[in-house]
């Protein structure tokens, strides 16, 4: 952003946010890549439970689903407004791409999310 105004809406910025933390009554740490984020780091808020346990579970359940649909062999996919299945033996490549999808998205879920 460029112009004239930079440096006011900078000091504008500024004493808003010493304003807030002092008002909350949070000590400023020494060691943090911002001031927002040492402020957001000190407050306390409502619980919020982790959230690796509830992917680590569809995760599973995803992987559960591959499985099922290799043993079964045919795969149910979302194919824009809808869903389509695919029959092994009618569509491998097909088949095998739908597997081979949801087999990521659930490795994802568990390794990355």
């Amino acid at each position: 952003m460029d112009g004239p105004y930079v440096g006011h809406l900078d000091h504008i910025r500024t004493a808003l946010f010493a304003q807030m933390v002092e008002r909350l009554g949070v000590a400023r740490p020494e060691r943090h890549h911002s001031a927002a984020s040492a402020t957001i780091s000190r407050l306390t808020g409502p619980y919020h439970p982790p959230m690796k346990p509830f992917f680590v579970l569809l995760g599973v359940l995803l992987f559960l689903y591959v499985a099922a649909c290799v043993l079964r062999g045919s795969v149910v996919v979302s194919w824009g407004p809808g869903a389509r299945t695919f029959r092994r033996e009618e569509r491998p490549r097909w088949f095998w791409t739908g597997v081979g999808i949801y087999a990521l998205l659930a490795l994802a879920l568990i390794l990355v999310f």
